[in-house]
């Protein structure tokens, strides 16, 4: 796990490393991409499900902050979303967060998500895994595509346009709708 212990130790310490994850994340080794890595490997599938529900909800809040600040800001609610998948969150709570969060800001976080993405959506045909492929879940990232290719995103980041600044709406919002016609037409 680290240089310093293995899995019973990593869990020991994780409250703290989730607690410094969502307050300090500048921090090197908090990404979540490697939490999640770091998850798996102390031992997720023998945690209670108490502690599973405890983690997860720390991905689920980090995913819903990071909805809510604008991607200039934050840009990391894909990988938290990506990361409670691989260990086994459904996506579709991921998505009953986003629908559940209103804001312009949720949308310039879903167009961003689209605009940084879309190389990977025309190769690949899905999200590219945020973590560590060996623990990439297809079907999971499939599904998050849906979602943010979906109609229900395409009206969200229409409505969004109308009061963003010019700057969003010509450097994400605009690139984001014509994406989405483009995957839609390949």
């Amino acid at each position: 796990m680290t240089t310093v212990g293995g899995p019973k130790d990593y869990r020991y310490f994780l409250p703290r490393v989730l607690q410094l994850a969502i307050e300090e994340p500048t921090w090197l080794g908090l990404e979540p991409p490697l939490l999640t890595w770091r998850i798996q490997k102390g031992g997720w599938s023998n945690f209670s499900q108490e502690k599973r529900e405890a983690v997860l909800g720390v991905f689920a809040h980090a995913m819903a902050r990071g909805l809510s600040a604008h991607p200039f800001d934050d840009v990391s609610y894909l990988s938290w979303w990506s990361g409670a998948a691989a260990l086994d969150w459904p996506v579709e709570r991921g998505c009953e967060i986003i629908r559940s969060l209103h804001g312009q800001n949720v949308a310039l976080q879903l167009a961003t998500s689209i605009v940084e993405e879309y190389p990977n959506l025309l190769k690949e045909g899905r999200l590219k895994a945020q973590f560590a492929e060996e623990y990439e879940d297809e079907a999971a990232l499939s599904e998050m595509t849906r979602f943010l290719l979906s109609d229900e995103t395409e009206a969200r980041i229409i409505e969004a346009s109308s009061g963003a600044s010019d700057d969003d709406v010509s450097m994400i919002l605009e690139p984001a709708l014509a994406y989405i016609e483009l995957f839609r037409s390949t």
